[in-house]
């Protein structure tokens, strides 16, 4: 986005944008922001890689899986980032947006990237030029509603087919990548470049039918890959297991809580119907007992809260309310 672009995107904004001016000021900055990342890129020479991936955090602004939004660094120092249909690993950083403290903890990509590519076989890498006017034939012959459109580049009848514009996307990122590798129909295909590696997601296709075994190398590729996919499975039904756990744990929790509520307001008209001075003794002693009780529930439903989502916080106010309820003295 050039200056231009950016003072007719500032005139259409102030002419449409029912916020305020600060939400305008917002709008603007951000593309200033988006704006200079390009230019930094540029001085380093991966502007278009970067204009890429930044184009891809930009579609997943609005997935509700929030740590996709945003890039991560794994274990070795890689710059990540995934939309769930592709995703990269990059060992030159760019200037990219930067990843709040709150967005939740990144993917495994490990669990998606092979370990190693011995018994993959290569294909040739279609050049960025070749997958743009395929991209735009396609576009051209479509007459569906845009948003379906899908442009695929086809390997072959026993070979994978891909959507082309990630396929773009991996060829713009790694420019130098002769070849991208395959294992079977279903399986991710990887990228490799100087500067890091992409898996993208086939596209199925039901008349495809996946050529017989070649070599032991193969067989063993297979293998490995259908034992990570059932490690895979078990670590996301323990991961999906311990989140129930957890949720039913934050439900009784609350529940403990609210019944403590009730029985402090309950204990409270009690103590506004006491007549004489014994019942109001008994009265504001049980009072005392039902704050303490409703401060150890909340206290118990925070911790809970905290257990199911470690981003979760409680406010100062809260928490010294709830610290005079459970040290109250009659």
């Amino acid at each position: 986005m050039n200056t231009q672009e950016i003072i007719n995107r500032l005139c259409i904004i102030k002419r449409d944008w029912p916020g305020t001016a600060q939400d305008i000021d917002r709008l603007l900055l951000a593309d200033l922001e988006a704006q200079l990342r390009i230019e930094t890129a540029a001085r380093g020479g991966s502007a278009n890689a970067t204009r890429t991936i930044a184009k891809i955090l930009k579609d997943n602004a609005e997935d509700p899986r929030e740590s996709l939004r945003y890039p991560w660094v794994d274990g070795e120092g890689r710059q990540c980032v995934c939309d769930g249909f592709q995703a990269y690993r990059l060992r030159e950083h760019l200037p990219l947006i930067e990843r709040p403290d709150d967005a939740g903890r990144p993917i495994d990509l490990d669990r998606i990237f092979p370990p190693s590519l011995n018994g993959w076989k290569p294909l040739p890498m279609p050049s960025a030029v070749e997958l743009r006017e395929t991209i735009s034939v396609q576009r051209a012959k479509w007459t569906g509603r845009r948003k379906d459109f899908l442009p695929i580049w086809d390997f072959g009848p026993q070979a994978p087919s891909v959507n082309a514009q990630y396929l773009l996307n991996a060829a713009t990122v790694f420019p130098d990548a002769a070849e991208i590798f395959w294992l079977t129909l279903v399986s991710p295909l990887v990228v490799r470049g100087e500067g890091g590696d992409a898996v993208i997601l086939p596209v199925r296709c039901s008349a495809k039918t996946q050529p017989p075994v070649r070599s032991e190398d193969e067989q063993r590729a297979i293998d490995a890959e259908k034992a990570q996919q059932e490690a895979n499975n078990k670590a996301v039904l323990r991961e999906y297991e311990e989140r129930e756990k957890r949720s039913q744990a934050v439900s009784a929790a609350w529940d403990i809580r609210h019944k403590a509520q009730l029985e402090r307001i309950k204990a409270q008209q009690e103590l506004k119907d006491a007549k004489d001075e014994a019942a109001i003794q008994a009265a504001s002693e049980k009072i005392v007992e039902k704050y303490r009780a409703e401060g150890e529930a909340r206290l118990r439903h925070s911790a809970a809260m905290l257990e199911a989502d470690p981003t979760y916080s409680i406010e100062l106010e809260e928490l010294t309310e709830i610290l005079d309820m459970v040290y109250m003295v009659a």
